[in-house]
């Protein structure tokens, strides 16, 4: 009987721990490049491309996506934001606006497929897609947050030679997560490609920690294992004592 005093104990004390701290807190920190020729008199407008495709699950590169946008956001002068979203697809978020809560409301609601539930890639047409909310604006460029991949993998309808030739006539930055590897292609024809790369005189890299949460599911995962035990002891009578 000690033996299930025991057991019992131990998963009231597991399931506490779970509902007390339910959460993991982690610390990371970026480099982050902040660009003063936005900080001036003039308004400019900036799309945000961010990449809901499944790959960017993987290592938390979704989480540091919004991260790193949510720092934009709220560092910026005179700017007005756009955002879309891409996976097997791709959806305009919100129009060009400054009111600074939408615009993290947004951030915070990306997840992964969240355009198309079948997954895929469709990143070359979404970028002309967020050309065409520019190319009649002076001041504006288009930052775009991915992993990357083979461009022979991503099912837009225009061709990687064709898509070549027009980003070239705007101002795009990429942000790149994962290997360099996977980010080889479009870090060959974007302006500002990998964060590890040179920053451009007038800006000035900045180290901005910031903390990720993850669900502490260990704890309860060790509750239910003890359970299990408990179940198991009551159903087959087990005899824990060795006489």
């Amino acid at each position: 009987m000690i033996y299930i005093n025991v057991l019992d104990i131990l998963i009231v004390i597991t399931l506490t721990m779970f509902f007390v701290y339910p959460v993991n807190s982690f610390d990371k920190v970026v480099k982050f490049s902040k660009d003063y020729r936005f900080d001036n008199t003039k308004l400019q407008k900036v799309v945000l491309v961010f990449d809901t495709s499944s790959s960017m699950y993987d290592d938390g590169y979704l989480d540091s996506e919004k991260n790193y946008a949510k720092l934009l956001v709220k560092n910026s002068i005179k700017t007005e934001f756009s955002m879309i979203a891409f996976d097997g697809d791709y959806k305009v978020l919100t129009g060009f606006s400054d009111n600074e809560y939408k615009l993290l409301d947004i951030i915070d609601s990306l997840k992964v497929n969240m355009v198309n539930p079948h997954g895929g890639s469709k990143l070359r047409d979404t970028i002309i897609s967020a050309i065409n909310m520019i190319k009649y604006t002076k001041n504006a460029k288009i930052i775009l947050f991915s992993d990357g991949g083979s461009p022979d993998s991503d099912n837009s309808l225009i061709n990687k030679e064709e898509f070549k030739k027009i980003v070239k006539k705007y101002n795009i930055e990429y942000v790149g997560f994962g290997s360099s590897t996977d980010n080889l292609f479009y870090q060959s024809i974007f302006r500002n490609n990998l964060k590890e790369n040179k920053i451009k005189k007038d800006s000035k890299i900045e180290n901005i920690k910031y903390s990720i949460e993850k669900q502490n599911n260990n704890i309860l995962l060790m509750a239910l294992l003890l359970l299990l035990v408990r179940i198991l002891y009551e159903k087959f009578n087990f005899n824990f004592n060795r006489d």
